[in-house]
């Protein structure tokens, strides 16, 4: 309450940020790690991480087109010109 009497006629209190930080803080952070334990159990007795393992592995042995990737080729100097900070000189 003392904050508010302090605020200006412009000036709000985001109690939604204020909120989020205490639960986050209080509540998750603790819960975290026992949450995570919940998840991977789950998922480890019903298949679902094996098939994430499968289906990564498979992914990564495939090339960027076979996955529906487009290979975009750009010219070197264009790239330079794009890196380039405004008033820079474009000739090195």
């Amino acid at each position: 309450m003392v904050r508010m009497v302090r605020l200006k006629a412009t000036e709000f209190l985001n109690l939604d940020a204020i909120l989020e930080d205490v639960l986050v803080r209080l509540v998750l952070r603790p819960l975290w790690t026992h949450i995570n334990k919940l998840f991977v159990d789950a998922y480890s007795a019903n298949g679902s991480i094996q098939l994430l393992v499968t289906n990564m592995k498979y992914a990564r042995a495939q090339s960027a087109v076979r996955l529906g990737l487009r290979v975009i080729k750009f010219s070197s100097t264009l790239l330079l010109h794009w890196t380039l900070p405004l008033g820079y000189p474009k000739s090195l």
